[in-house]
């Protein structure tokens, strides 16, 4: 999945389950390995960590879906792993954005351990909703969880 805006870019591809082996253990069965690239004012970086799980990865898309139709949705999402945050905002004048935010688990070392004068250190990448391909997003998401469904359901 990739979203990208003038000067921002955002990529996450799911890589796989992180216990390949973990039968009869629907909970840990269904962690995914993710991969996140980023580039920003800030800088760029990857990032691999294990920060969704497939129902989450599922949610995600529904929530992008919604957000890109301008359906009703919920102003953010969040999951279990403080790793990553999407949110909707909305700036004076009334241009809307999703918000990327990223935690601790998918933070550069380069941002705290040498912050940019002036940053602040919440990080985060705006990409303007008007500019980017959510449906295309969100399809490729969708395409990558067909790869890694959820296992073990009681």
């Amino acid at each position: 999945m990739e979203i990208r805006a003038p000067g921002s870019f955002f990529h996450l591809e799911l890589l796989g389950y992180q216990y390949l082996d973990a039968e009869g253990e629907p909970y840990d069965a269904n962690w995914l390995q993710v991969r996140v690239d980023a580039v920003g004012p800030q800088g760029a970086w990857s990032v691999t960590d294990p920060c969704l799980l497939t129902s989450e990865a599922a949610r995600l898309a529904e929530w992008l879906e919604a957000v890109g139709s301008g359906a009703a949705a919920a102003p953010a999402i969040s999951f279990l792993e403080p790793g990553l945050l999407f949110r909707q905002v909305e700036r004076e004048g009334g241009e809307r954005f999703l918000r990327v935010h990223f935690g601790s688990l998918i933070h550069p070392g380069w941002a705290s351990a040498a912050p940019v004068p002036g940053a602040n250190p919440d990080l985060w990448l705006d990409f303007p909703l008007a500019e980017i391909d959510l449906r295309t997003a969100v399809r490729t998401l969708k395409e990558q969880l067909k790869k890694y469904p959820r296992r073990y359901e009681r």
